[in-house]
């Protein structure tokens, strides 16, 4: 019996020596991790870059309403038709103009409880692109000459602005790291490895909508008596602004 205990009592006190051993083993690892993932500074960098528009895209468009499809159809692509007679007078070539194709429908309308059909509407689209904005009034005039009954948008935007994007991205990474080299030079430590960074962006056209000084109607003539649009009105156009940002993480040495 006593042989037995005192089997049972070494057998106890080795068991415990071997847990100690494993736990010392494992204690630096972990004590490394937290060492290691404390070490760290982490900064947002952010830029902003203001531009002048230097493009402008104009979309217009004619309905017409006749009894007959055919002439609905014609009448469109007639006011379509005479504004490209006319565009190389403002400093447009054809590949500046998308012309979509005409769409016809019947419409109705509904008279003592029946539906009526009130002839065919035809209509049809163009999108301009104006590279010059010093001639975007006399753009803007040829439209409603040509007989173009509604202009549904006018969009300011850089041209070139891959290469603002690029800019301001690589401005907002520098801000990231002229902070970093701020505090850590007021800490009087350094910068090692960068160990995570966190970027994304949603990629905008750019564009803004324009802002008229007065409203212009788009009637069918109703244009000033010369039978254009007045060019006195003036288009101003604001600065685009585009934006980025990125986050960094740096271990600290």
């Amino acid at each position: 019996m006593k042989n037995q205990g005192r089997r049972l009592f070494w057998n106890m006190v080795l068991a415990a020596g071997g847990l100690a051993l494993a736990l010392s083993a494992s204690s630096p690892v972990l004590a490394g991790e937290q060492c290691s993932s404390d070490r760290t500074l982490s900064l947002t960098g952010a830029a902003a870059l203001k531009m002048m528009p230097d493009q402008a895209l104009v979309s217009a468009q004619i309905t017409v309403l006749e009894k007959d499809a055919k002439k609905a159809r014609d009448a469109a692509d007639a006011v379509v038709n005479s504004f490209f007679r006319g565009i190389s007078a403002v400093g447009l070539a054809e590949k500046d103009i998308r012309a979509d194709s005409v769409q016809v429908f019947e419409e109705y309308s509904w008279e003592k409880d029946r539906r009526v059909s009130k002839g065919f509407r035809a209509s049809r689209s163009v999108t301009i692109t104006v590279n010059d904005l010093s001639r975007l009034s006399e753009t803007l005039d040829l439209v409603m000459k040509s007989g173009f009954n509604n202009i549904s948008g006018i969009h300011y935007r850089v041209k070139d602005s891959k290469a603002v994007k690029q800019k301001v991205r690589e401005l907002a990474v520098q801000d990231a790291v002229d902070k970093a080299q701020n505090i850590t030079g007021q800490l009087k430590t350094k910068l090692g490895r960068v160990m995570t960074v966190n970027y994304s962006t949603v990629d905008f056209d750019n564009a803004e909508h324009f802002r008229m000084s007065k409203s212009v109607s788009m009637e069918m003539g109703a244009s000033n008596s010369a039978g254009g649009y007045d060019s006195g009105d003036r288009y101003q156009a604001d600065e685009i602004t585009f934006t980025d940002r990125v986050d960094i993480t740096w271990e600290l040495e």
